[in-house]
């Protein structure tokens, strides 16, 4: 942001608590997952579209390999004749110019030699098989919505053998294994109070410097060893920016006025006072499936803490504003990736949310939180990928009304910026301003709508000079969507589009009343995690089809999927651009 004011002016002492109150939904722009070097740029964030994929098990081994991969990829401009791909420890070249192990150049089938991890492969196609004669079924889902439950498609052990050839089908897990309570989305009490780990502002109960605690977080964000600003210092400012308002990309965004009866947190002696910060711990969740394509270098996916502001002058009735903290995960590539989610998937095998449980998770999370987790992002070096925050407009919080909500990302600054180490506004992923210039945008939505409807696309931040991308991501109440005029004639565009923006996902694209995951209100239409997480079926405001969502399942899937497969088979996946 362009306004700022001087953290010593009054104003900005009464603006803290209002700051503080944040939740829009996890977001990830995809052009910030990490890739490793060396690999085809941008396909860890965009790999192609993979048509088949088997394997030849050699009989002998060659020298290069115990077995052959042949990829068929859809055509798409990016393809050469080479394609370098890292399954495990090494990298390899997918290859269609008939050399080493490709049998006929420019036919759109790519080989390599490759080393198949035989014994890992078939145990997990067995216990795909054990599923299967259970009765057991996997949901399958067309990006976030849930098309249908199959058999487990799976290859009997007999047929993986020396001089055999078999599909690698795209990956598949058993989502019964994962406990999204667990796993997925952690808000039981026992966590959420735990006493060496948070800590409570309105009941001054806990741990201030608690693994788990907001004051704790914040002070590893800022670093102050790397970078000099207390972390006081940093909340500071981000709260000031956050109620000046500025200028983001092009598009203004409006200040904000605290909410009357919440107080500020100044020390007198030490700027903000951290631990009187009226943020309590809502939950805390794996994203592992917004990592990047494993094959192709890509990052682990992100791990999550949502607070929410509360008013300690009432009761700490909780208000309408909250916080989410997103983290990557620490690694690149398949192999990191599944030990990521082998490591949340282990939190399911405990029976309770006892103490060796809690330790568990705070080993998990402590990989991501502690400062310094990125060596390669001074001057901070924190894993925090962003900052994002959801409020309804002071003076009008009233859980029943709804009229402006509203949703913003901070980012940390890096060590070229005029202000680094500071958390700085940015724009919000893959979500236009408001008053965007609707032929422009339809015009866009036209001529990507096959990248669209697969969800491979990435919001630019212009188009000929337009500002598109926003500053803000506001919904004036629960039944906004994206119509964008002229609207686009190609089925399932205007949907698919609306529904990978922050506005449209929390309101009418998934009968979402703006919060994902909140505290639990006291207006009991607010249920405390949406249907769109825990499964809803869903009516197109605009055509009438009915769509079914039920994301954590497809996150229990993909956990489960990741740790089942072999890296080869991770060709197959594909990185959901979306801010979810």
């Amino acid at each position: 942001m362009t306004t700022r004011r001087s953290a010593n002016h009054p104003f900005c002492c009464a603006l803290l608590l209002a700051a503080m109150l944040a939740s829009c939904r996890p977001a990830v722009d995809v052009g910030r997952l990490p890739e490793q070097p060396g690999l085809n740029a941008g396909f860890a964030r965009m790999p192609p579209d993979v048509d088949s994929m088997w394997v030849r098990l050699l009989d002998p081994p060659a020298p290069e390999g115990n077995a052959l991969l042949h990829v068929r990829f859809s055509p798409e401009e990016r393809l050469g004749r080479t394609i370098i791909i890292r399954p495990g420890e090494r990298m390899v070249v997918l290859r269609d110019d008939g050399l080493r192990g490709d049998a006929l150049a420019d036919d759109r089938t790519y080989s390599t030699f490759v080393d198949f991890p035989t014994e890992q492969f078939a145990a997990g196609q067995e216990r795909l098989e054990r599923y299967a004669a259970a009765g057991g079924r996997v949901p399958v889902f067309t990006g976030r919505e849930l098309a249908a439950h199959t058999r487990p498609r799976f290859v009997a052990r007999e047929h993986i053998r020396a001089g055999s050839t078999f599909v690698l089908t795209v990956p598949q897990g058993i989502a019964t294994t994962v406990d999204p309570d667990r796993s997925l989305l952690i808000r039981n009490s026992q966590v959420l109070t735990d006493p060496q780990r948070t800590w409570d502002p309105c009941t001054r109960t806990g741990n201030t410097m608690g693994a788990w605690s907001f004051p704790y977080l914040v002070t590893q964000i800022a670093n102050q060893i790397a970078t000099g600003l207390p972390a006081g210092l940093v909340m500071e400012r981000w709260l000031a920016d956050w109620a000046a308002g500025g200028q983001v990309n092009g598009w203004i965004v409006a200040g904000r006025t605290p909410p009357a009866g919440l107080t500020t947190a100044m020390d007198s002696a030490n700027g903000w006072g951290l631990s009187q910060l009226p943020f309590k711990l809502v939950a805390i969740v794996s994203r592992v499936d917004l990592r990047g394509n494993g094959a192709y270098g890509g990052g682990t996916g992100e791990g999550r803490f949502i607070f929410q502001a509360v008013d300690p002058a009432q009761n700490c009735a909780p208000l309408p504003f909250t916080i989410i903290l997103e983290y990557s995960l620490p690694g690149l590539g398949c192999n990191e990736a599944q030990a990521r989610a082998a490591e949340w998937i282990a939190l399911s095998t405990h029976t309770n949310f006892g103490a060796g449980y809690r330790t568990a998770l705070a080993a998990v999370t402590h990989g991501f939180t502690q400062a310094g987790a990125r060596a390669d992002r001074p001057p901070n070096r924190s894993a925090l990928n962003q900052l994002r925050t959801n409020e309804l407009s002071p003076g009008l919080l009233t859980w029943f009304t709804m009229p402006h909500w509203d949703m913003r990302e901070f980012d940390v600054a890096g060590a070229g910026s005029s202000d680094p180490g500071y958390l700085l506004a940015s724009t919000v992923a893959q979500t236009p301003g408001r008053t965007v210039d609707q032929a422009v945008l339809a015009a866009y939505m036209q001529s990507l709508a096959g990248p669209i409807l697969n969800d491979k696309y990435e919001l630019p931040l212009s188009i000929q000079g337009t500002p598109i991308r926003g500053g803000a991501a506001p919904a004036q109440h629960e039944t906004f969507y994206w119509n964008v005029q002229p609207s686009p004639v190609i089925p399932g565009l205007r949907h698919k589009f609306s529904l990978n923006t922050c506005n449209g996902c929390h309101t009418a694209e998934t009968a979402t009343r703006f919060l994902h995951v909140s505290s639990g209100f006291a207006n009991p239409a607010t249920p405390p995690v949406s249907g769109f997480l825990t499964g809803i079926q869903v009516t197109d405001p605009e055509t009438g089809i009915t769509r079914n969502f039920n994301d954590l399942l497809r996150r229990q899937q993909d956990l489960s999927a990741l740790v089942n497969s072999v890296c080869l088979q991770q060709l197959h996946f594909k990185v959901l651009p979306s801010p979810h």
